[in-house]
């Protein structure tokens, strides 16, 4: 064998052997998840503030993705993130405030899940969440006319006296965003792109106690965080009954449990 065939046989025998540990690394399945003293001791080490005391559950929302709600040492109700990365369990994110997030797993809404962890003292009973397009209208070139009609979607969780939890985005809201942003509704509405039909979407939420009055999440709101790798979460509005539209004035029947 010459020497520029010797090359071309090396080069492809590496390529090959690459491409075949990267694929291996990828598809791997999962491996076991860490006991309650290694999440200790783990979120310590890399969020030293986050001073985590208790490990109260572990939420799989798919084969990859882990969310760890804990408590710390200064009585705050936080939530640890957790992903499969490179044949290990890596920790992305800690935060020591609770409140409702929406983590993006992956680019469709189908894999956005909202998670939580709230302090007991908070006496919510229910959370309610909300997903809404402001309705708007332009004219474009003095002559094109585009109209948004306002979108509202609510739904409602209880939490089953249970302080965590994380509920998958619902399928009509995930189709909802799938299709503003494939911009696919059909006449009368006209959008000009992509972004215009997307750019209003808000998720918001409210709380309710037992008697379906509003608690207070002071203990909640207070808290750290700390990014420890590529996540996509997103922070929810809380938001008010009076500025909602279409909805009952009486408390909302609660039809979906958190896992």
């Amino acid at each position: 064998m010459d020497r520029k065939k010797w090359k071309i046989t090396t080069t492809v025998v590496i390529a090959i052997a690459v491409l075949f540990s990267a694929y291996w690394i990828i598809s791997a399945k999962p491996g076991a998840f860490h006991d309650a003293t290694q999440l200790i001791d783990k979120i310590n080490d890399v969020f030293p503030q986050a001073q985590a005391k208790v490990i109260q559950d572990t939420i799989k929302l798919d084969d990859k993705h882990i969310v760890v709600p804990f408590i710390s040492e200064n009585d705050d109700y936080g939530l640890s993130y957790w992903v499969w990365k490179h044949y290990s369990w890596k920790l992305v994110y800690v935060s020591t405030r609770g409140l409702p997030e929406l983590w993006k797993l992956g680019n469709d809404p189908s894999t956005y899940h909202i998670v939580w962890n709230l302090h007991p003292d908070s006496n919510v009973d229910s959370l309610h969440f909300y997903m809404e397009r402001h309705r708007g209208y332009k004219v474009s070139r003095g002559i094109e006319h585009y109209y948004y009609p306002k979108i509202q979607l609510d739904e409602a969780v209880s939490l089953e006296g249970k302080t965590y939890g994380s509920m998958k985005l619902w399928d009509d809201w995930s189709a909802t965003i799938r299709e503003l942003t494939n911009n696919q509704i059909k006449k009368p509405i006209s959008f000009e792109d992509k972004s215009l039909a997307f750019q209003n979407i808000i998720i918001s939420f409210m709380y309710y106690d037992r008697t379906g009055e509003h608690s207070t999440l002071m203990k909640t709101y207070n808290g750290r965080s700390y990014y420890n790798g590529k996540i996509d979460t997103e922070f929810l509005f809380f938001t008010e009954k009076a500025r909602l539209e279409s909805i009952e004035d009486n408390y909302i029947q609660v039809h979906h449990s958190s896992r």
